[in-house]
């Protein structure tokens, strides 16, 4: 992703530990064989100019004022931001809507989404025999079924369970 928000040679070295001569050579060939990802700022870049916002994969939108700021750090951090939203916003988007695909799986079982930590949901279910393994194939189906769904890729999910959260 550093490359998307364009990173400088000596950024990379640092970032990386090689020298900057490597992460140039790197940078290079990147631009040259992803030339749709090296030109991702540009095309937030327009995005902001013609509309002011930029949206998620799920039509969230967020507008950007500060990019037309006079104050040049001030545009590059909104521009940072904008480039950052359709592809974290649209990860956040399509983990709520698990989440609230596997809730109202739950629900009907007589079961309960207990939480969320960052990308992982919690649920909490009666140990009857098979019911976890049920549960668990669920969680899986509904990724796969919602990555299918918006991005034309099934989206993998590890679930796992225990008789503690811990």
């Amino acid at each position: 992703l550093a490359m998307m928000y364009l990173v400088q040679e000596h950024k990379l070295a640092a970032s990386i530990g090689v020298s900057p001569g490597d992460a140039g050579a790197f940078l290079q060939k990147f631009r040259r064989e992803l030339p749709a990802l090296s030109q991702w700022p540009k095309t937030i870049m327009e995005l902001l100019v013609h509309q002011g916002y930029v949206t998620t994969l799920l039509g969230w939108r967020n507008y950007y004022p500060a990019y037309f700021s006079p104050i040049w750090r001030e545009s590059q951090a909104a521009l940072r931001e904008a480039g950052n939203l359709p592809i974290q916003g649209t990860a956040a988007g399509l983990f709520k809507v698990w989440l609230n695909r596997l809730n109202e799986y739950l629900r009907r079982r007589g079961q309960c989404l207990v939480l969320q930590v960052h990308d992982e949901g919690v649920a909490e279910v009666d140990d009857h025999p098979g019911l976890i393994q049920e549960v668990a194939a669920e969680m899986v189906r509904l990724g796969r079924e919602l990555g299918e769904q918006y991005l034309s890729v099934p989206l993998v999910f590890d679930v796992s369970s225990g008789p503690t959260w811990a």
